[in-house]
Order: C-alpha cells, then structure tokens, then sequence
C-alpha cells in the first residue's frame, strides 16, 4: 500500500509587497520567539487539477468556508522533470487545514503535457479506488512553482514558510506546453503553519510579523492570470 500524510493545522497567510527576501528575513530573524532557517531553499513545482467548470476555484475565490484542492506536487529545479512527486488532496475549514499525499511514480511533461497520459499515471499509481474515481472527473488546469524558504521558532512550535519568484502557467489543450502567464516579482508570501493546541499563544507571534495578513491562493492566481487572458 502507498503511504499517506494527514494531519490538521492552522495556516495563516501574510502578504509581503515591495521588500525583497533578505528585508524580510532580518525581521523574521528578529522575531522575539527567534525563528531560525531551517532545511536549504528549494522549488515547489505543482500542477492543480478541478472539475470541468472550476468548482474548486469558486470555492476558494468566494471564501467558501469548506474547500479543497488538488494537486501533483513535487520538489526540485525542473517544472519539466517531476521527480519523486505527490498526489496532494488538500482541505480547508476556515483557517484549518488537512491534507493526504499519495507518492506517484516520476514523469516528465516534455515536449508537452499530455493530460490523457497524466491522469492514467494517476490512476495506475497506488491510490485508493475512491480517490481514483474522484480524480477521473477532474482535468489539470495550471502549474505554478515558486521558490521556497523555512524557518522554525526556537520551541519548535510554530514554523514559518516564505514563497519568493512565484511563477504561473496555463495547461491548455489536450497536447499542450505550459504556457508562462505571469511572475510575482515583487511579492513575497508567508505562511505561518501550527498545530491547533498552539492556537492561544499564535497571537504572540503573529503581533511581531509587521506584515498584511490576507487569504491568497497561487491556484486562484493562476487561475484569474488565465482568465484575465481569455484562456478561461
């Protein structure tokens, strides 16, 4: 059997306009519950799947308290080569979230994304029989990959992610290379993920990141970028 990941979290977003990376690291290296930088950097490369008509990214844009998503993430520098990807049905309530992850084998999606040949790779992979058949009735819509750095407070309870040189791009046609729409140059996006026991105390450290808390959602960006282009 393929192995799974589920927990609950709360994930809190904050929008970081006009500063570069290295501004913002000085004030989370001053933060008073000392976040320090853990793992190297590293690209997030992910293809988002919905229904036929978007339901999941009217869900999300509207705010609707109960969403999910569903992805194929992997880690690395190449959107072209998915080495060791996942399989990702994330749920929100609110500003909870869960996820399960689903191990597929490595592809490629060059010299284009063949949308047939992707989702039989899903449903040859390990998954159980009722994700398959929730995954048949969904189609890949963008890709997006972003740059992405780590930082843990010194009692390990609260960590914090930073999302830099975010890039979006279309999946169109049934044969179709991915279309680059848009790149968030001067946007950072943080996210401060922790258990929910450690909700009381989140506020001592949310009060010490002087940045915009905000929903944002790279799937809903990409999604908008396209449809601003009359892709959808």
């Amino acid at each position: 059997m393929s192995k799974t990941r589920n927990y609950k979290r709360y994930e809190r977003k904050f929008i970081v306009e006009l500063m570069d990376f290295y501004q913002v690291e000085a004030i989370i290296k001053c933060h008073p519950a000392a976040f320090r930088t853990i793992h190297h950097p590293r690209f997030i490369n992910n293809i988002y799947f919905d229904t036929p008509n978007f339901n999941y990214y009217y869900d999300n844009h509207f705010g609707k308290a109960d969403r999910v998503k569903v992805r194929i993430r992997w880690y690395g520098d190449s959107l072209r080569e998915a080495q060791n990807p996942f399989l990702e049905i994330k749920y929100k309530k609110g500003l909870v979230g869960d996820k399960q992850a689903f191990p597929l084998p490595p592809f490629t999606i060059e010299p284009f994304l063949e949308k047939r040949a992707l989702m039989n790779h899903i449903l040859q992979a390990e998954i159980p029989d009722h994700i398959k058949a929730w995954i048949k009735n969904l189609e890949p819509k963008v890709a997006n990959r972003y740059r992405r750095r780590y930082f843990l407070t010194m009692n390990k309870r609260y960590r914090l992610t930073v999302d830099t040189s975010i890039q979006y791009f279309g999946v169109e046609g049934r044969r179709s290379t991915l279309k680059k729409c848009y790149s968030e140059e001067a946007m950072s996006i943080l996210e401060l993920k922790y258990k929910m026991a450690d909700e009381e105390t989140a506020g001592d450290i949310t009060m010490h990141l002087p940045f915009r808390m905000d929903k944002n959602s790279k799937y809903v960006n990409a999604v908008d970028c396209f449809n601003y282009m009359g892709a959808v």
